[in-house]
């Protein structure tokens, strides 16, 4: 997992023009939910998930369904360079990283 150069609790700054006018950010950037081909073949309601995860660059998909954990999916997961770890996983890498 690799360290961010800012903190967790930094948020991005929205520019003015990335507002519709009615409090909703970036419509023009918000396209719905990642496709692709199955991938979480026990739970294809899961596969926006992990094509979410793929678009936005995402090094961790934090999840106890078992169904992320099969190996075509740890599989798929890893060549996009996505580790699949449960909540308390995640915390103990992000202990590591900010101690």
């Amino acid at each position: 997992m690799r360290r961010s150069t800012r903190p967790l609790t930094t948020f991005d700054t929205i520019a003015d023009e990335d507002h519709d006018g009615h409090g909703n950010s970036c419509p023009h950037q918000c396209k719905g939910p990642a496709e692709g081909p199955p991938v979480v073949l026990k739970d294809p309601n899961d596969d926006p998930v992990v094509y979410t995860a793929v678009a936005g660059g995402a090094d961790v998909i934090c999840t106890v369904d078992r169904h992320f954990y099969q190996p075509n999916v740890l599989a798929f997961c890893s060549r996009h360079g996505i580790q699949l770890m449960t909540d308390i996983e995640l915390l103990h890498a992000l202990r590591q990283v900010y101690e």
